[in-house]
């Protein structure tokens, strides 16, 4: 049973990488729906086509002329960001858990070995991390 080894994990790390990165680009979406045009949009196929309506706060939908493609595309993005954010929200939430509970298990496992005493540790093969 010697020789009981546990790779590297670079886990951790990765995962603080992740949620940098997650949160930079949350804040960069959140900043491109502020400075959206008011409102949502709904699209709705007809026939090849897409028709748009805009819905501002809870007032009935109103049709958005395929004139105004700028304006369509600009609502679309931001419909598209809000979608976004809310799984990238989710995936910092499950990233912070997970972080959170398994923060120090390496070093718990460690420290189980140096709390036997010397003659018991030397009777047992400790997990090499």
């Amino acid at each position: 049973m010697k020789g009981r080894r546990l790779s590297p994990c670079n886990l951790y790390e990765e995962a603080d990488k992740r949620l940098i990165e997650l949160r930079e680009v949350q804040r960069i979406l959140q900043k491109e729906i502020e400075t959206a045009p008011e409102g949502s949009i709904h699209f709705k196929k007809n026939g090849k086509s897409y028709q748009y309506y805009l819905r501002k706060h809870s007032e009935s939908e109103n049709y958005i002329s395929s004139r105004k493609s700028t304006f369509v595309k600009q609502l679309l993005q931001k419909h598209y960001n809000e979608r976004v954010i809310r799984l990238i929200h989710q995936e910092i939430r499950w990233l912070e858990q997970f972080i959170a509970k398994t923060n120090g298990i390496s070093q718990q496992i460690q420290q189980i070995y140096s709390n036997y005493p010397e003659q018991i540790q030397l009777q047992i093969y400790p997990i090499d991390l």
